[in-house]
């Protein structure tokens, strides 16, 4: 046994001086190392993993620069839902339509620019009439032949379009007589046509007859014009005269509408005029200075007093003119007369 033990250590300590004889060098400073060396020495050393070195880290810095990017983004819009409403028991109300037509220009109608109406000027505060009647404002006994123009007709000599009532004579501005007032104009003013006319259709609804059987009708379509009628009545010398009579128009751009004329603006409304007239000369130039004129008026659907004209006469004769004048080329410019009347006054 002690002769084991004895082996045992003999071989241990073999092992650790065969050991000790071993010749290992000494670690020398890379620096002094020849390359071959450091080759040799780096051959020997194990291979260590990779060092990981982390990026630096980004920390925001605010700005007022304000970032000029498609990536830039607003706040996000907040959509509020709104409660469905019960629809109500109430009923709608339709509106009833207006009784005012429409207007649809006619190319032979052109709408009135500006200017001073032909003739003598209207008075200041001269009337506008739609409907209605009155009396005439002159009492006595009537002067005048077929003052209702009742009686027969016949037509002017040599003139289409005129047929004047018995005792009366026609009268109109020249044709072509330029209207300063409308330079659009260029045709100037053009001759009416005239006749009388009696209570049938188409002339029954509205009445275009007031008095008798029938009435004085002038009426020129698409045309400006400025006429009507005169007669000549001998009286004396000095007599002061009243002269009245009842008128009323269809003024309208079409045709649409036989009963009401159209009336929405004041060219409207001052297209259709009329007057009265007594030359105490008697003289039978309508445009005469020495024609002494009633008011203007404007007269539309219905008949109505034309105001009256008052003055004395210096001669034997005097000439009563029943006249009207438009204004524009409206579709209907349709005159109507009757129950004229020239009295004798105090």
């Amino acid at each position: 046994m002690r002769k084991r033990w004895m082996m045992l250590l003999v071989g241990t300590w073999a092992l650790i001086l065969s050991g000790c004889g071993r010749t290992s060098a000494l670690p020398y400073p890379v620096a002094t190392l020849s390359d071959a060396q450091r080759t040799a020495i780096a051959a020997e050393r194990p291979t260590l993993p990779p060092t990981f070195t982390p990026s630096p880290t980004w920390t925001p810095v605010a700005s007022n620069t304000p970032i000029d990017t498609l990536e830039t983004l607003g706040p996000t819009a907040t959509f509020t839902l709104s409660p469905t409403v019960a629809p109500s028991n109430t009923p709608s109300l339709t509106p009833i339509p207006s009784a005012t037509p429409t207007w649809t220009p006619d190319t032979g109608s052109i709408r009135p620019t500006q200017g001073t109406p032909a003739g003598p000027t209207p008075v200041e505060g001269s009337m506008v009439i739609v409907g209605g009647s009155s009396g005439s404002g002159c009492v006595g006994d009537n002067l005048l032949q077929n003052p209702s123009f009742d009686d027969a007709s016949a037509p002017w000599p040599d003139v289409e379009g005129i047929a004047v009532p018995e005792y009366w004579s026609p009268f109109w501005k020249t044709e072509g007589t330029p209207i300063t007032y409308d330079p659009d104009n260029t045709e100037g003013y053009q001759r009416p046509e005239m006749r009388v006319i009696n209570g049938s259709v188409p002339f029954d609804n509205p009445p275009r007859v007031m008095d008798g059987i029938q009435a004085l009708y002038v009426y020129g379509g698409n045309k400006v014009f400025d006429g009507g009628v005169y007669q000549q009545v001998t009286i004396s010398i000095g007599d002061r005269l009243c002269l009245t009579g009842f008128a009323h128009a269809w003024s309208a751009h079409q045709s649409g509408d036989a009963t009401t004329s159209r009336l929405l603006t004041d060219d409207d409304r001052k297209n259709m005029n009329f007057m009265l007239g007594i030359d105490p000369t008697g003289g039978t130039n309508a445009y005469s200075a020495q024609v002494v004129w009633s008011p203007t008026v404007h007269i539309y659907d219905s008949y109505e007093a034309i105001p009256p004209v008052l003055t004395e006469s210096t001669h034997l004769l005097v000439t009563v003119f029943v006249r009207g004048y438009t204004m524009w080329r409206f579709d209907h410019n349709d005159m109507y007369f009757d129950a004229i009347k020239l009295t004798r006054t105090p």
